[in-house]
């Protein structure tokens, strides 16, 4: 038998009595809005002649606030309420003689505020005293188990859903976790993610349905992103088309062939433009060809790492403010015209001159930048490379003329 405590002092002097008959079951409503307030009622089943109670319920203050509490019609009486601890409500009732309701009556409501979008459990909470029934004898009501009598709910606020999400990362490199946030309004409470290709993987726990996934892409190119959302009232959906360029901007891989012009020789499936820096290095599956490659035009840099190769079939320009960078021993193969205005960072590279045309190295400025070779090769059929007497050139290792 649990101990009574009453806030009316006549009834806890009779709280030794015996236990007699079985208390009311009562039920917290659940209620889905999309205002800013809620009602929230409890109901009772079997109240019969019933003259007290203690009760507690617990609700979670993030998403609602209690504003108050008032008796339901016919229950009349006293009520005490304390609702000065965030998340718990407290209250007493008691009248005399005991009162009898039929049917399912609302005993009590429970007025709720919005804090924020979202559903909050009102939950019984009963450690021995904060749930307490009493008849009109003043004898304390059988209501075990506990969860037999007292039956939770809860309150939804829900607004109209607008979806919406943003990725820390547009431009990702591959296999690198980007972490996407929902920034949908109106109160979500399911998430689907969705992408238009298979080369993803969802990342540290999280899946299609968190709320904010983290992904890696495992292969370049565009994606595709669609978020659903859903709520208790509605639902919405937000496609960002090509939202997602997985890969690193300007780094050939020459997966499919040595066409410069091919989107899928790069990895992240773009040609590059003018401001992109190109970098090309070592074990691709073909080497870079392309016919008339100017940097700060065809792309802004080029930058050819270790043992690399890049071939143009045409003339080869450095605009001023572009720069042709070696980091190792790579090979630089010129058909045409060598016109520098930029930057030339041999390295310890070759620039070899081929093909079966002549070719010029030009001034690219006034006065004309000199360009400083590791190593240069004159390897042209039947043609010749002309050195114009204004323009200055260096070669710190090897100058190979072959016949």
């Amino acid at each position: 038998m649990k101990k009574i405590i009453l806030i009316w002092v006549v009834l806890a002097l009779t709280s030794g009595k015996l236990v007699s008959s079985n208390a009311p079951i009562s039920t917290v409503g659940t209620i889905i809005t999309n205002g800013t307030m809620a009602i929230v009622p409890i109901t009772a089943i079997n109240f019969t002649n019933i003259a007290s109670c203690n009760l507690k319920l617990l609700y979670n203050p993030a998403i609602v606030a209690v504003s108050s509490v008032t008796t339901g019609p016919g229950l009349g009486g006293y009520l005490s309420t304390d609702l000065n601890v965030p998340g718990i409500i407290s209250l007493g009732w008691a009248t005399y003689p005991g009162v009898t309701l039929p049917g399912n009556p609302v005993i009590f409501n429970i007025t709720f505020t919005k804090v924020a979008w979202g559903t909050s459990a009102i939950a019984w909470s009963d450690d021995g005293y904060s749930c307490i029934w009493s008849d009109g004898n003043f004898t304390e009501l059988n209501d075990l188990p506990t969860s037999t009598y007292y039956l939770n709910g809860s309150v939804t606020f829900a607004g109209t859903l607008a979806a919406e999400f943003t990725a820390g990362n547009t431009t990702p490199p591959k296999n690198t976790t980007i972490q996407f946030t929902d920034l949908t309004t109106g109160g979500p409470s399911t998430w689907d993610w969705s992408f238009d290709r298979t080369s993803i993987a969802y990342v540290n726990g999280t899946n299609a349905h968190s709320q904010n996934p983290k992904v890696q892409f495992t292969d370049g190119g565009s994606y595709t992103v669609t978020l659903v959302v859903h709520n208790a009232i509605s639902s919405d959906t937000k496609i960002k088309t090509g939202y997602i360029w997985a890969g690193t901007p300007g780094l050939w891989t020459g997966a499919v062939s040595s066409d410069w012009a091919t989107a899928d020789n790069w990895d992240d499936w773009r040609v590059p433009a003018s401001t992109t820096d190109v970098v090309v290095s070592s074990d691709p599956s073909s080497w870079p060809v392309y016919t008339d490659l100017t940097l700060g035009v065809t792309c802004n840099s080029l930058t050819i790492n270790g043992s690399s190769q890049v071939h143009v079939t045409g003339n080869f320009t450095i605009n001023a403010g572009s720069s042709l960078n070696f980091t190792g021993n790579g090979n630089l193969k010129v058909d045409g015209n060598w016109t520098n205005a930029g930057s030339f960072n041999a390295g310890t590279g070759t620039v070899e001159f081929t093909g079966t045309g002549p070719a010029s190295i030009i001034s690219g400025g006034s006065p004309p930048v000199m360009n400083n070779f590791y190593n240069l090769k004159i390897s042209k059929t039947g043609a010749t490379l002309t050195i114009p007497p204004e323009i200055t050139i260096t070669v710190n290792r090897d100058l190979t003329i072959n016949p």
